[in-house]
């Protein structure tokens, strides 16, 4: 569990037992008989969850310089409690949204395509989408290149400044109404204390869901790219203008195939503390809601307060990145901005973007092969998500000759890769000891000259000894003729014709 979130956590259940003290004395002494704002107060946190669901994904798991972000209290918190439950009964991940769009990922080295999952996916998309140029017809195609993941929210102060911003001045129709009826003791009742305990209490709630560690462990699951310098596209498929082409240049940049996955694993909600700090706000947002509908007078101010924050994470959920830069800007103009202070975009999504060049053309086909032709492998694989069917004869010529290209680069790479392999290893093998020594033969009796010179010394001996291997052979041969008489000589006649008598 996080140990920041261990004085909001004490501050809250002091400020639960409270109110629950205070509740009980006033509805046994008939004080809180409720009244129609507290009925509205009951069915507002009920309603509005999607809302209040995407603002907490634009803003958790994020820090601003060494602020937290946290949000105001508004409409719908008590729906989404209960509904944060099931995904921690269930041991899985559930906290974030839906996808706000449909689009698919595309692995430019394989070809492979897959449906995105991931919240952060559907929402860059949608920023990125909202900051390119809509003017050219058929395809734009925008290349970036992605760094590590960013640790800012939707920017880098603003989301910061709007969410705590109306965190705040929530604190200011109450401070302002708790005054005048201190300064004015005959409008002073005892249900403004208990609204400003109430309003206190909320606010603790909402800092202990926004701190919890399960909403990056959701959003950022996934692999780093460990320096493979993986490509991918993101597109929302044929009928629509606009791909994006994301460029792993960092060793720490996400793998966004495991992260447009967003599968339901496993999570440790007890073990890591957040099961049991949501079961806990559940409870305090059912005793909130309890309370506050039997409140007999102040229930309208409460009422404004939780309004107010509901407006600001309307915004916030709603917005793109770009509004936020525009806010950002003007906030920079105004007196007092000093350098230390300025609010500065570094990138409108959650990963570290740079963008590189854009590729339109008004024909889809045209934009392709330009692609091709400046990436060349990068078009190829975005030609069946664009043109399913058989493309033209012109078309399918110019694709072969494109693929055949490639292959012909791989091979020629591959040989230039093997040929450095072996310019490396008879390198290698040639040690400078080696080669030293080499040299210094060289002026020695010994050096491959005496091997030649040894080499004909030896040919020169093995004729010899043929030579004196045939002349035995001959002298043998010459006395088995005088043995066997066949000489012509009287001599050897008699020796024969006396042998055998």
């Amino acid at each position: 569990m996080n140990t920041d979130i261990y004085p909001t956590l004490g501050a809250a259940i002091a400020i639960f037992i409270t109110i629950v003290y205070q509740a009980y004395y006033m509805y046994t002494g008939g004080s809180l008989t409720g009244s129609p704002w507290g009925c509205l107060i009951a069915i507002s946190m009920v309603v509005g969850e999607p809302i209040l669901r995407t603002a907490l994904a634009v803003t958790t798991a994020k820090s601003c310089d060494t602020n937290e972000i946290v949000l105001p209290l508004s409409f719908g918190w008590l729906s989404h409690a209960v509904t944060s439950l099931l995904p921690v009964l269930a041991g899985v991940r559930g906290l974030m949204p839906e996808p706000e769009i449909d689009c698919q990922i595309v692995n430019m080295k394989s070809g492979k395509s897959r449906k995105n999952k991931s919240w952060v996916l559907a929402s860059m998309v949608r920023d990125l989408e909202k900051e390119t140029d809509d003017s050219v017809g058929g395809l734009n195609i925008s290349v970036y290149e992605a760094g590590k993941v960013n640790t800012r929210a939707v920017g880098d102060r603003c989301p910061y400044t709007l969410t705590n911003f109306t965190f705040w001045v929530q604190f200011v129709p109450i401070t302002v109404v708790e005054l005048f009826r201190i300064s004015h003791p005959k409008y002073l009742f005892q249900d403004s204390a208990l609204i400003l305990l109430l309003v206190f209490f909320g606010m603790c709630l909402s800092i202990l869901t926004t701190q919890l560690s399960a909403w990056r462990a959701e959003k950022f699951t996934a692999r780093a790219d460990g320096g493979d310098k993986n490509v991918y596209a993101l597109t929302r498929g044929d009928g629509h203008r606009h791909v994006f082409i994301i460029r792993n240049c960092h060793g720490k940049a996400l793998n966004l195939e495991d992260l447009a996955v967003a599968g339901t694993s496993n999570y440790d909600w007890f073990g890591t503390g957040g099961g049991y700090i949501l079961i806990g706000t559940t409870l305090g947002w059912l005793a909130f809601t309890v309370v506050a509908c039997h409140l007999t007078r102040g229930a309208a101010l409460l009422f404004g307060v939780l309004a107010l924050g509901s407006v600001s994470n309307i915004i916030t959920a709603a917005c793109p990145a770009d509004f936020f830069r525009r806010v950002a800007q003007y906030m920079n103009t105004l007196p007092g901005a000093y350098k230390r202070n300025q609010l500065v975009i570094k990138s409108p999504c959650p990963i570290d973007l740079t963008f590189r060049e854009s590729l339109s053309h008004g024909n889809v086909m045209e934009a392709l092969k330009n692609l091709e032709t400046r990436f060349p492998g990068y078009g190829e694989k975005l030609l069946k998500i664009f043109f399913p069917t058989q493309p033209s004869p012109e078309d399918e010529l110019f694709w072969a000759n494109a693929k055949a290209e490639i292959n012909r680069e791989h091979t020629r790479g591959a040989e230039e890769t093997k040929d450095g392999n072996n310019q490396v290893h008879d390198e290698v093998v040639v040690e400078p000891e080696e080669l030293e020594e080499a040299m210094g033969d060289a002026a020695t009796p010994t050096s491959s000259s005496a091997f030649l010179v040894g080499e004909e010394q030896g040919s020169l001996q093995k004729v010899a000894e043929e030579d004196d291997n045939v002349a035995k052979k001959n002298q043998g041969e010459k006395e088995r003729r005088v043995i066997e008489g066949e000489g012509t000589s009287p001599k050897s006649a008699y020796l024969k014709s006396r042998r055998r008598g």
